[in-house]
């Protein structure tokens, strides 16, 4: 599905299925997220890494967050943490949750 966030329309993956209401990207589209968040200088606040398996989704344990008011860290800590998991998964389908400060999900 598509959906405009921070004024920039991304694709999203539906995980309704989990019960949640969290944006869920695939990995090359969390990258371009991360990207405009960052031009627009607004803080992303940590994320989720869910698993793809037989066509659902399910969260795993893997996760990260930031405490930094420095929207610059913060893009720093997703994108590193984003490389990690190419490498880690690399031969995994798997989604990237995104919250970034002053999301909203509906």
């Amino acid at each position: 599905m598509k959906k405009t966030l921070f004024g920039q329309e991304f694709i999203l993956e539906d995980i309704s299925e989990l019960g949640v209401q969290d944006l869920a990207f695939l990995p090359e589209e969390a990258d371009r997220y991360i990207e405009h968040l960052k031009n627009e200088k607004i803080l992303i606040l940590g994320g989720d890494i869910l698993f793809v398996d037989n066509g659902k989704a399910k969260f795993s344990y893997d996760n990260w967050y930031s405490e930094s008011t420095d929207y610059l860290e913060t893009y720093q800590v997703a994108k590193k943490y984003f490389e990690l998991c190419k490498k880690r998964y690399a031969n995994r389908k798997y989604l990237i949750v995104v919250v970034a400060k002053g999301q909203h999900n509906n």
